[in-house]
């Protein structure tokens, strides 16, 4: 999981400027990322996992059991994960849309 946490850290630091100056709006359904991430499922989880990371109540070893039950609740692999972190550093535009998404999904309650 160590390689997780250094994705959403390397996809943070090159989308985040892109986010914060990017007014492009999400056009038409762009394929997946890589085989079987799509949009929708990248940013659900990531921020989902984001938030697991800046849970204060849970220790490491809750950290990385909630991770490891997030992933198989959302049939993803961390390999496919970093995987698209890495394909989105060619796609600055949707890496950007992406992060936005992960923000705000991060950002709410459940």
């Amino acid at each position: 999981m160590r390689n997780m946490r250094a994705s959403l850290l390397l996809f943070t630091a090159l989308a985040a400027p892109l986010a914060a100056g990017s007014t492009v709006a999400c056009g038409g359904r762009q394929g997946d990322i890589v085989a079987g991430v799509s949009d929708s499922a990248f940013a659900r989880t990531m921020g989902d996992l984001q938030r697991v990371q800046m849970n204060g109540t849970l220790d490491s070893a809750g950290k990385a059991a909630a991770r490891d039950s997030l992933l198989r609740q959302q049939k993803l692999t961390a390999v496919q994960l970093e995987s698209a972190a890495r394909a989105l550093a060619d796609q600055p535009e949707r890496a950007a849309l992406l992060f936005q998404a992960i923000q705000r999904r991060a950002g709410e309650q459940h």
